[in-house]
């Protein structure tokens, strides 16, 4: 798309003049080519000129994209002149260059790992708390955790209430103020710390916001729904002259971070505080003409008050595009997933139907235009399995937070990584992320020995099963036969309080089966290791987007991706709504999780869940259709067994 190309709409928004403007959009509606073409049209339009453009974007990736397109399209001559980096990179920035003010002098160490915060505020903290050395780490986590929440939102140490943390030895706002201190005494910055100074420096030292305004004259920002409180003080603060030249593209049903503290609130304040004109793109280039009216249907009950929300037209040949929506229910999840595989199959053999597609449009499809999307990893594994019994490729990207649902799966797979090596720190460091009621630092687990020592100590105390640990704990496994511990998770027969928790290590547990039985086929008897089972295992965390097959994703990775296919598995209550979602604005956010999920589709959107779910113990239990499937005014198709 060029500018040549750009619908009437889009061309209005790119050629706007000076001034605060607000572009919201729907999804396939071209935000990010807007955006770009935005950057070339100011460009063009200031040949020789010495100002720079400044483009804020939510993620690393999103800025490399714009990076990427600049590239592609600027002359060499002018791509000094565009600066695309995400918030957090630009406020360290500022303060590498000009942080004096606040404390910070280049080169600022960033720290991020709890044991180095607590080494920093310990010796601030020993005069005022008896028996310190007995706090253990996770409530040194929680700690943290809720300063990050605080720093965050902006508020300083005396802004903060006086709740009791390190076991009730301290309130928040002293700890809170001595970490601070204690940062400014080493001259070091945390994550949060880099917008929270940042903005700390443009409100002490006013000469540094009016130099950003005359070296980026104008500030363009993408998915401005997910502002938080810092990043838009931050905007705030940079562009606060009388005249500012802001460029603002977002889509606030499309807003699924609250947990990261952003949210259409702040885009709201920007527009009233700004006085923003508002210029909404009505035409989704992507979905067909059936996609977008379930779409329509859903987007009706987010609440979104403050946005007047105009009707969504469709581009020419997409009107021209009928689509499908399907919502099919079987019997359960083995069945479900040879009927999702048997369709996926057919499209890849047959391609879509022609009534799908506008008259000329191919109908072909192949595995890397169909998108399986569930609400965690753990709705996918039947699926994946069938797929890939009947050989077709499947790419699943995830990392390692994602790859296992239980907290048993998540320490077996650390306690494998430390069992193959020692010293790897990540992994002992996730491995005391998961583990509570201790008091351990990773200086005690500096081999494998006394990490079996401290698990074994730590069995009673963290309420986890003594079978569990003894897996790992077992003198006789040796570098030669270290699959065996693998092969004990597999066979442990465990029991929880929690339904879920019970069927998320069940799948994990699966999922361990699954992929040994994978590894050992591909793998010689001779050359089988535990590294290498591991190294196998650890590819799901670095998939290439580029490798062929099925993509299989989560909504909150695929949103802005765009496929043919999409089929949305799992559409149930417990996985949508998830079941922890209780609040009504955790299930606000959920509704905008499903319609993520459904406007990745161009022409086929199927929808679908299993009737009951049957547990390793034989016992089912009945899964009832999401609500957000009526809101979008469909109704499951009960298919026989």
């Amino acid at each position: 798309m060029n500018l040549a190309t750009l619908t009437k709409e889009q061309r209005n928004a790119v050629e706007l003049g000076d001034g605060v403007h607000l572009i919201t959009a729907p999804p396939g509606s071209g935000k990010t080519e807007v955006l770009v073409q935005r950057v070339i049209h100011l460009l063009e339009k200031s040949p020789g000129d010495l100002f720079r453009i400044l483009a804020l974007t939510y993620t690393v990736k999103a800025a490399g994209e714009l990076n990427e397109r600049v590239r592609q399209i600027v002359p060499e001559r002018d791509r000094w002149r565009v600066n695309a980096t995400t918030f957090h990179s630009f406020a360290m920035g500022l303060l590498q260059n000009y942080g004096e003010p606040v404390g910070l002098k280049s080169p600022i160490t960033v720290i991020s790992d709890v044991k180095d915060k607590q080494l920093l505020v310990t010796p601030l903290l020993e005069d005022r708390m008896k028996r310190i050395d007995l706090i253990d780490y996770n409530q040194w986590k929680s700690l943290f955790d809720e300063i990050a929440l605080r720093k965050t939102d902006l508020k300083p140490p005396n802004q903060v209430d006086g709740d009791r943390m390190l076991g009730g030895r301290i309130s928040l706002h002293e700890a809170y103020d001595a970490y601070e201190l204690a940062l400014a005494n080493a001259g070091y910055i945390d994550y949060e710390g880099m917008i929270y100074q940042a903005v700390r420096l443009l409100r002490i030292d006013p000469w540094v916001g009016s130099h950003l305004r005359r070296q980026y004259r104008h500030t363009l920002v993408d998915e401005g729904q997910e502002l938080t409180r810092g990043q838009y003080e931050l905007l705030k603060e940079m562009r606060g002259d009388t005249q500012p030249n802001v460029f603002i593209v977002a889509d606030v049903d499309q807003s699924i971070n609250a947990f990261a503290g952003g949210g259409p609130k702040f885009l709201q304040k920007f527009a009233e505080d700004f006085t923003a004109d508002r210029l909404e793109l009505t035409t989704n280039f992507r979905s067909a003409r059936a996609i977008e009216d379930i779409l329509q249907s859903l987007r009706r009950y987010i609440q979104n008050d403050n946005w007047k929300k105009e009707g969504i037209s469709l581009q020419d040949k997409a009107v021209l595009a009928k689509g499908w929506v399907g919502a099919r229910s079987y019997d359960d999840e083995k069945i479900e997933a040879q009927a999702v595989s048997s369709w996926i199959i057919s499209l890849i053999d047959d391609g879509l139907d022609q009534d799908w597609v506008y008259e000329g449009e191919t109908t072909d499809v192949t595995p890397e235009d169909i998108c399986l999307l569930g609400r965690t990893r753990y709705t996918f594994n039947a699926v994946i399995e069938e797929l890939e019994s009947r050989e077709i490729p499947v790419v699943l990207k995830t990392d390692q937070g994602d790859l296992f649902e239980s907290r048993l799966g998540r320490l077996g797979y650390c306690f494998l990584k430390l069992t193959d090596n020692p010293r790897d720190l990540p992994s002992k460091r996730r491995l005391l992320d998961e583990l509570d009621n201790r008091s351990i630092g990773i200086e005690h687990l500096d081999d494998i020995t006394k990490i079996r020592r401290i698990l074994r100590e730590c069995t009673n105390r963290n309420n986890l099963s003594k079978d569990f640990f003894d897996t790992f704990i077992s003198s006789d496994i040796t570098l030669t036969n270290s699959l065996e511990s693998v092969r004990q998770l597999i066979r442990l027969d465990l029991e929880f309080d929690s339904e879920e928790e019970g069927i998320a290590w069940h799948q994990d547990q699966h999922f361990f089966n699954w992929f040994l039985s994978e590894y050992e086929l591909k793998t010689s008897a001779l050359s089988r290791s535990l590294s290498g089972f591991l190294r196998m295992l650890s590819h799901l965390e670095q998939t290439p987007s580029s490798e062929p097959g099925v993509r299989v994703l989560t909504p909150h990775r695929a949103r802005g991706l765009g496929f043919k296919v999409v089929v949305v598995v799992g559409m149930r209550e417990g996985n949508f709504p998830h079941y922890r979602a209780a609040t009504q604005d955790e299930l606000e956010e959920e509704r905008r999780v499903v319609y993520v999920a459904a406007s990745r589709a161009a022409r086929a959107l199927l929808f679908t869940r299993p009737r009951k779910r049957i547990t390793r113990y034989s016992n089912s239990y009945l899964c009832h259709e999401s609500r957000f499937l009526k809101e979008m005014g469909l109704i499951m198709e009960d298919l026989p067994k």
